[in-house]
């Protein structure tokens, strides 16, 4: 097999508040996952030639891509397992809330050129598999960013159709007000295995007029969008105090924490790495055979939330020197009537890659994935037929699970033309 198909097969006002507690005020909304996009708008990459796509705050790999308006920068990173030169451009879309396209103009949210292309290119350096690496910064020296809000990136290699090869969301926030989140209980039938939060807006120096009319929420676990609830409204104003308390409704099912293998090395194996050895093509990783942890307790492990790291041991450079390694992973459970499992994790998006899917031989099911050195964290997903991703199954669920959450808060004042981002906040499930 040739190695290309390998690689393819496998600022501010005062705020106005009335001085006593207003009463318990109801707004009628709907709390909901984040809904299915239009696939431009999504994480997403159409080609396995594109691999290892990361993106996040410059220096910040496992946090997801937020950046304030008054400083920071963002940086994506991918490589072309085609291994050859590509005309490659960027362009930047401004969303509301809701990932829908806003009605501002290209010149009202950002400042110079928004078809540019991508000059920061390199070609991979003494590996078994070649790959051509890129990357990207924003802001750079063509544009610079003037509004918060929600974004997104798409990378394409044609002017005319623009097609997007690589999609990418991204959040630009202003600190505009303080967002406290606290654990609560969920009820008694989601006590052992779920997350319930509720959390409180507080702008002291930032004006919102309607509280309950202009302002939503949208929270997310390990930096998923797929695990998001959005369109989040207040329930009641206290003061100051922007009240988000509802009872069993920000709920998050707790999953386990995260199986892990470390690729970062072709010298010496990792932890979960059984064998290792050079092939003809590639270097080969046997991982440990896993099992069902559905009906095991839970076991604290330190890990990275479903994230992964680029890294290699063996060079300094590991971002052009990294080998793209074989990964074989096994699954020591009997076979499902109907179900496909697959190996999931933010590698792949989150999403039921192809090259994901195992294959039952007779004893467990298995599958090889290409991957770039470093360190990564994945599960295992069962899909039956007409339903949705199943991630408790193999893995089980349990309250004590340290997760990450994101809350992003949303501000749309009467007469505005888009959502502005007016506050941040980053916590564990385990912080007190």
């Amino acid at each position: 097999m040739s190695l290309v198909n390998f690689a393819k097969s496998n600022s501010s006002q005062n705020m106005f508040f009335p001085k006593k507690i207003l009463p318990f005020l109801l707004l009628s909304f709907h709390l909901q996952a984040q809904a299915p996009l239009n696939p431009s708008l999504e994480d997403d990459v159409m080609g396995e030639n594109w691999a290892s796509v990361k993106f996040h705050p410059m220096g910040q790999p496992l946090q997801m891509p937020i950046m304030d308006l008054q400083g920071g920068s963002l940086l994506l990173s991918f490589d072309d397992l085609d291994a050859d030169i590509k005309r490659l451009y960027y362009t930047i879309q401004h969303c509301d809330a809701d990932w829908k396209p806003s009605k501002l103009e290209q010149q009202e949210f950002m400042i110079g050129f928004n078809e540019e292309q991508i000059t920061k290119y390199h070609a991979a350096f003494n590996t078994l598999i070649p790959y051509m690496h890129y990357e990207l910064n924003l802001p750079n020296e063509n544009l610079s960013f003037t509004k918060s809000g929600n974004y997104t990136l798409k990378i394409f290699d044609d002017l005319i159709h623009k097609k997007p090869l690589i999609t990418r969301r991204f959040v630009i926030s202003e600190s505009l007000a303080a967002v406290i989140p606290q654990l609560t209980f969920s009820n008694i039938t989601k006590y052992n295995t779920h997350q319930e939060f509720d959390f409180q807006l507080v702008a002291k120096s930032y004006r919102i007029a309607n509280p309950l009319i202009e302002v939503r929420a949208t929270i997310l676990q390990n930096n998923r969008w797929d695990k998001s609830l959005s369109n989040i409204a207040p329930l009641y104003v206290k003061g100051e105090e922007i009240q988000f308390d509802y009872q069993d409704k920000i709920v998050f099912s707790g999953g386990k924490e995260f199986r892990q293998v470390d690729l970062r090395s072709t010298r010496m194996r990792s932890e979960r790495v059984a064998q290792l050895e050079r092939g003809n093509e590639t270097w080969d990783y046997t991982l440990f055979a896993d099992v069902d942890r559905s009906g095991m307790p839970y076991l604290f492990d330190k890990d990275a939330n479903g994230n992964y790291v680029i890294e290699s041991k063996d060079s300094d450079q590991s971002e052009v020197k990294g080998d793209y390694v074989n990964a074989h992973f096994t699954l020591k459970i009997n076979e499902l009537d109907s179900g496909d499992v697959y190996v999931m994790g933010s590698f792949v998006d989150w999403k039921l890659r192809p090259f994901c899917k195992m294959k039952f031989n007779g004893k467990a099911y298995e599958t090889d994935i290409l991957l770039k050195q470093g360190y990564y964290n994945y599960q295992y997903v069962v899909v039956y037929p007409k339903e949705q991703p199943n991630f408790e199954m193999l893995e089980g669920s349990s309250y004590e699970t340290e997760n990450d959450y994101t809350i992003i808060m949303y501000h749309r004042p009467f007469g505005a033309r888009y959502d502005r981002v007016i506050g941040i906040s980053r916590f564990s499930s385990t912080q007190k």
